[in-house]
Formats: C-alpha cells, structure tokens, sequence
C-alpha cells in the first residue's frame, strides 16, 4: 500500500506571472496551483526600516560562524539605507560576510565596502540632486509665472498700484518691487 505524501511548496519569484500567462509564456495551469496564497515581499530598496536589523543579524550570524568580533560604524548602517540593494537581501549578506572575512580591523567603516556599491549610491545620489535641482527651478518658475500672472491681474482690475497692492495683501513698495523684480511694466 502506497503512503500518501502531504507537501506544501513555497515557490518565488521576481517576476509578473500574470502577465507571462497572458503573455502565454508561463503555463496557466501552473500559475493557479502556485498562486493558493500569495505573499507580495517588496524589495529591500522599500523597506528601509528592515535594512539595519538584517544587517546586524547577518554580522552576529558571520562573527558566529568565522568566530570574530565584527562590528559596523553608525554611517554604515546609514549608507546601506541608502544603498538600491538590485541584490536584495542575498546581496547584502555577500557583501556583509565578504567585508566580515577581508578587513583586518574589527569595525567595518564606510571604505570597507565594495567600491561598486559606493560608486552606485554617490552615482544614484547625484542623480536624486540633479532631479531635485531640476524641480526646485521648474518650481521657481511656476511661483514666478503664477506671481506675473496674478500681479498684472489686479494691476489691469483696479488700476493703480496702491489699490492691487491693498488687494494683494501688501504694501505698495513691496509691490512696485516685485514688479520690477518679475520686470512688469504696465501704464498706470
């Protein structure tokens, strides 16, 4: 008499399955016997909060098994935080046990890490500046033409300039200044 078997399968991936069915390239039958309970995990790039204590379970894990006593700089776990992590979690445990097992010091500071990794993060920093840049002037001029734009609105509505001043809140050399400023020329 055959022994009936009971098995659970935990199947990952980082792919869109639902679409590959669509797409017809992932069979349909399959994907409905794997997807009983699905679990979404974001990727470690989301979960910041996560970052430190995996990193300090992976060190204690590693001084454990290589029998150290490894230890990480405040601005470590700081620049891990910062850190894309395309790897995920496997790839921060690498780079932890490859810095735990290649420094002869016992705290591990920023310079111990791979130097691709700080590369790519003062790569994705610059990239974060230039975008903020970016908005930070797209902004400027939006105030700038929202401002023009309402300036000679009331200068145009009531005429003079100490009347749209009073209607815009300010004094009347506060306005003549912005008007110069945003070089609004109107005849009053």
């Amino acid at each position: 008499m055959a022994k009936k078997i009971d098995v659970r399968v935990i199947a990952a991936t980082n792919k869109n399955l639902e679409r590959m069915v669509e797409e017809g390239t992932f069979r349909e039958d399959l994907y409905y016997r794997l997807n009983i309970i699905p679990i979404h995990i974001p990727p470690l790039r989301e979960r910041t909060a996560d970052i430190a204590p995996l990193a300090y379970y992976f060190l204690n894990k590693i001084n454990e098994k290589y029998d150290l006593n490894k230890r990480f700089l405040p601005e470590v776990i700081s620049f891990m935080q910062q850190y894309e992590w395309p790897g995920n979690i496997r790839e921060m445990e690498n780079v932890i046990e490859r810095v735990a097992v290649t420094t002869d010091h016992d705290e591990i500071d920023i310079h111990d890490l791979p130097r691709s990794m700080i590369e790519k993060t003062m790569q994705d920093d610059e990239k974060r500046d230039k975008t903020e840049t970016i908005v930070q002037n797209k902004l400027k001029d939006l105030v700038r033409e929202l401002e023009t734009k309402v300036i000679s609105e009331r200068i145009d509505k009531y005429g003079t300039t100490r009347k749209a001043a009073a209607s815009l809140g300010i004094s009347q050399s506060a306005l003549v200044k912005k008007m110069k400023k945003l070089n609004i020329k109107k005849n009053i």
